[in-house]
């Protein structure tokens, strides 16, 4: 989490100016970002009220790949009062205003506002209009045959439950679909080449780091980014 107040000295609440949240889990070690982010009052993006942009550099250094992957499943140290929750020391009560703002931004449990709930309403509009069109483009791709496999295995499983008269294999069948989907898109947006080498982790880094993971060992690689040669320099030296 990230916050930014201006400073009004002590004994004054600092004035908010937003917050950022940073997945740390999604980057990748020996890596550097350079990122803009743009600033949010709320927890919920969708409240479009403009707010600035922070400009942040950040770079993840990992000593050992088992122990870090290990660490995203390990609980935090339980209380007596508060359970697995994670508790922070503040100084004062200004600094843990500030921390709640950070971590928690202007949206108050319990408290209804109208700018938050316009948010939730775009929200829900965007995962409708999302959702109907992924399933009509999905249908539309499984008729036509544009995934030849994909449609096979349907066509496969719909010959079954003909054959054999009976639906007591649709929801088998339909699990095992939405997973093969899942995988195929997996494997589709996953590469380097779509996201112009930001990849997340692979499953596949995740098992070689947690099997044969170590101190100093290298099998999670660092964001690979190289300066694509443009169309227009490539034709004219095609000419030359």
């Amino acid at each position: 989490y990230v916050g930014i107040f201006d400073n009004d000295g002590a004994g004054v609440n600092d004035d908010f100016a937003g917050r950022v949240v940073i997945d740390i889990s999604k980057l990748r070690p020996k890596s550097s970002y350079d990122i803009f982010l743009p600033l949010r009052l709320y927890q919920n993006a969708y409240v479009t009220h403009p707010r600035g942009v922070i400009h942040l550099r950040l770079k993840l250094e990992w000593n050992n790949e088992r122990k870090a992957l290990l660490s995203y499943l390990k609980l935090p140290t339980k209380t007596e009062k508060l359970g697995n929750a994670i508790t922070l020391n503040c100084a004062d009560t200004k600094a843990f205003r500030n921390v709640v703002l950070t971590i928690q931004g202007k949206d108050v449990p319990g408290r209804y506002k109208q700018i938050v709930m316009k948010g939730l309403q775009r929200e829900m509009k965007l995962y409708k209009v999302v959702m109907k069109n992924a399933v009509k483009e999905q249908m539309q791709d499984i008729v036509f045959w544009v995934s030849p496999f994909t449609s096979l295995c349907f066509f496969v499983a719909w010959m079954h439950c003909v054959y054999s008269n009976s639906v007591v294999y649709v929801p088998a069948y339909f699990v095992a679909g939405v997973n093969a989907i899942l995988l195929k898109n997996y494997l589709y947006f996953g590469k380097d080449d779509y996201n112009a080498g930001f990849t997340p982790i692979t499953i596949s880094e995740m098992l070689l780091g947690l099997i044969l993971g170590g101190d100093h060992s290298s099998y999670i690689k660092s964001v690979q980014v190289s300066r694509k040669i443009q169309k227009s320099k490539l034709a004219s030296g095609e000419e030359r």
